[in-house]
């Protein structure tokens, strides 16, 4: 008895909804089902009257007020992304498609370790407040990487670089 009694308060019933159930011996249709944190629910994986195992997962429920950006930076960029989180806290500007004329600020959380082979890029992950929940996940994003010039480097634009034999 005890068992099915933990049971039912792992399903989410408190002590007032057990002794209604031992009083009146039916079963409510509609059971609530309480999220162990608060969020929004960013997927529903049953349908209206389905029967479920306890060990399905129906929901996943999500905290959107901070977002993570993950992209993948072509290697010879790297080094930018590098320069940026040597600053602390450093802004890196996100463009999503969703906003066109809107710039969001985020920072970098993290630089991956290994190179893709196929791709030839590097995971990098940024971390954007979210407080109007106007970023949603799996949006198209780009991001922008500012970071300060080296110095005493001559740059150019790479259509005035001039190629004559095996000179440039």
């Amino acid at each position: 008895a005890q068992e099915a009694l933990e049971g039912l308060r792992l399903l989410g019933m408190d002590d007032k909804q057990i002794r209604s159930l031992e009083r009146t011996q039916t079963i409510r249709s509609q059971v609530p089902i309480v999220a162990p944190f608060a969020g929004r629910v960013i997927a529903r994986n049953l349908t209206k009257g389905e029967v479920v195992e306890t060990n399905r997962k129906l929901f996943v429920v999500a905290d959107l007020s901070t977002v993570w950006v993950v992209g993948n930076v072509s290697e010879k960029d790297i080094s930018y992304v590098h320069r940026a989180t040597a600053v602390p806290n450093q802004p890196v500007e996100v463009h999503v498609a969703a906003y066109p004329d809107e710039v969001f600020q985020g920072t970098v959380s993290y630089v991956g370790d290994v190179l893709d082979t196929a791709t030839r890029t590097m995971q990098v992950r940024l971390i954007l407040e979210n407080p109007t929940g106007r970023l949603k996940p799996e949006m198209f994003a780009t991001i922008r990487v500012l970071s300060e010039p080296a110095p005493d480097v001559l740059v150019v634009p790479e259509a005035a670089v001039q190629h004559d034999r095996d000179r440039s």
